[in-house]
C-alpha cells in the first residue's frame, strides 16, 4: 500500500451485529476499499457473500428470496445510518 494512503478498521462481523473489537475481528483496509466493501456488501461478512456466490451465481440460479432481498436492504440502510453519523 501506498505512502500517505488512509487505513480503516474493517470488522469482519461488524459491530451492529454483534462483532467485537478483538483482534481476530478486525483488520485494517484502506478507506477507499472499505467503503466499496460496504457500497457492494452492506454489513454481509464474508461467509455470507461466499455462501450466496455458491448458492446462486455459481450453481447458475442467479436469484435472491423476497427474504434475501429484505435482509441485505436492511444492512444496507442500517450501514447508511452509520455512515451519516459518521
Amino acid at each position: 500500500m501506498g505512502k500517505g494512503r488512509m487505513m480503516t478498521e474493517h470488522h469482519v462481523l461488524p459491530k451492529s451485529r454483534g462483532g467485537k473489537l478483538t483482534d481476530d475481528n478486525i483488520i485494517m483496509v484502506e478507506h477507499r476499499l472499505h467503503t466499496a466493501y460496504h457500497n457492494l456488501f452492506a454489513n454481509l461478512t464474508p461467509d455470507e457473500i461466499l455462501e450466496y456466490l455458491q448458492e446462486c451465481w455459481f450453481s447458475g440460479k442467479a436469484t435472491l428470496t423476497a427474504e434475501e432481498w429484505r435482509r441485505i436492504k436492511e444492512a444496507r440502510r442500517e450501514h447508511l445510518k452509520m455512515v451519516v453519523r459518521g
